[in-house]
């Protein structure tokens, strides 16, 4: 089977590197409000369902996180985690445009 083959994905990526500011609120109804924790984090990939990227904060699959992208403000919800060597990383489908 050629890696062509095997691909899962409905998107392409495009690959970034850049950091990426993000909050995460627990898993809750979308619309509750929650406090937030802010954190950071290195972009790895953009699709159009979603984001990856890396961080030292471990989230969970469920958790709500909101963050910014080219100054267009986003929703997602975490879908898994993956632990590395020192960082997490996390795979996040698009949820909502808060704004």
């Amino acid at each position: 089977m050629t890696a062509k083959q095997g691909e899962r994905r409905r998107y392409m990526r495009e690959h970034q590197g850049q950091t990426i500011e993000f909050s995460v609120g627990e898993t809750v109804p979308p619309g509750s409000r929650t406090p937030a924790t802010s954190c950071t984090g290195v972009l790895v990939d953009v699709s159009a369902s979603g984001i990856g990227f890396l961080t030292d904060l471990r989230l969970r699959p469920g958790n709500r996180i909101t963050f910014s992208m080219t100054d267009v403000p986003r929703a997602g919800v975490v879908m898994w985690t993956l632990q590395t060597e020192k960082m997490f990383r996390v795979g996040v489908r698009f949820t909502e445009t808060n704004g």
